[in-house]
């Protein structure tokens, strides 16, 4: 007997499906019960327990980010004393990146909520949950690099031409 996939779901729905994961776990719950059920899958563990799982990850990492963040921007405030300004705002777009990256990272969930099928709805939550926020956080890091190595970049040529 071979496994069913999951039907696609629409870009909107999965958005719905994420945020009722991270805010109504209970209603998450009847959702994937229907969503398992047309799969014929079934968990290693309760969906209640398997959601909490991701909801737990993420919570952690966020700590685990918000820690980052704090150093970063002492580590930051500290070499701008020594070594001179950059422009805050790029700045701010590059380590907002950096943390949303170490953010998604950390909060990934592997075996825990691991199926056979792999198609049940906690496990799609939680890889679209990694690959949205992994998107977002190499933009702004990439965005906020780019920036910021324009600024240096202008900086040195117009030291250059006014010599």
């Amino acid at each position: 007997m071979a496994i069913k996939q999951p039907k696609p779901i629409s870009l909107s729905r999965a958005v719905y499906i994420c945020l009722v994961a991270a805010f109504a776990p209970e209603k998450f719950n009847r959702l994937e019960k229907e969503f398992d059920a047309d799969l014929g899958s079934r968990a290693d563990a309760p969906a209640a327990e398997r959601i909490e799982v991701v909801r737990r990850g993420y919570r952690t990492a966020g700590t685990w980010m918000l820690g980052a963040l704090v150093c970063g921007i002492l580590i930051g405030l500290l070499l701008r004393s020594i070594f001179g300004p950059v422009t805050i705002g790029s700045a701010i777009v590059a380590v907002s990146g950096t943390v949303i990256l170490l953010w998604t990272t950390l909060a990934l969930q592997g075996w825990t909520v691991q199926t056979y099928s792999d198609t049940t709805l906690t496990e799609r939550v939680n890889r679209w949950l990694f690959r949205f926020l992994y998107a977002v956080g190499t933009a702004l890091r990439f965005s906020g690099d780019l920036a910021i190595g324009l600024e240096e970049g202008s900086r040195c040529a117009g030291s250059v031409l006014h010599e």
